[in-house]
């Protein structure tokens, strides 16, 4: 929200990290983020927009961004495919 700006910045800085910004023109630290994974299919608006297959799969990630004082501060959705990113999971039995 703009109301987290407190002091004036050239909107070229919004190029860079959104992390910096929050921290040098907000003073808001992220501390921590929850994310939700979602598979998803492409579909037609993005493929336009990342000009891949509509019916190409995508890793879709919904994010919530918290502060060192634990509130929420930004919401993002990135969009991965492959062979930009893997995930893996390691899981272990406790005996």
């Amino acid at each position: 929200p703009f109301e987290f700006i407190k002091e004036e910045f050239d909107p070229k800085e919004l190029e860079d990290s959104v992390f910096d910004f929050l921290e040098n023109r907000c003073y808001e630290r992220v501390s921590y983020t929850i994310s939700e994974v979602v598979p998803r299919r492409c579909g037609e608006k993005l493929s336009k927009i990342l000009k891949i297959d509509p019916w190409q799969t995508l890793l879709q990630t919904n994010g919530l961004v918290f502060s060192e004082k634990n509130n929420p501060i930004m919401y993002s959705t990135t969009y991965y495919r492959e062979p930009f990113i893997r995930f893996h999971i390691v899981r272990n039995r406790k005996y």
